[in-house]
């Protein structure tokens, strides 16, 4: 669930962000939240903080700088062509 969604005004405060969130998570969770930069995602744990969340952490640098660290990155696409691949040579 986006912390912001397009709107004919452009980007807009996703009103159902925090809602979603609390029916799905207990408040005293560990929670880590991430984007691609770590912007949207500061803004969702400052509202997440708000509402009561007790342990919520902002991944610092989003996702991009995730991957310049050389951290592991999973992506679906790439797995399911390796595993297609895997498949389609003979045993």
């Amino acid at each position: 669930m986006p912390i912001q969604v397009h709107a004919d005004t452009g980007r807009e405060k996703n009103p159902l962000f925090v809602e979603h969130y609390s029916s799905l998570l207990s408040k005293e969770e560990r929670v880590v939240v991430g984007c691609q930069s770590g912007k949207r995602s500061e803004l969702a744990c400052v509202d997440l903080m708000a509402a009561g969340f007790r342990n919520v952490k902002n991944m610092g640098g989003g996702y991009a700088a995730w991957v310049d660290s050389g951290f592991p990155v999973n992506n679906p696409l790439e797995v399911m062509l390796m595993q297609e691949q895997d498949n389609s040579v003979p045993s």
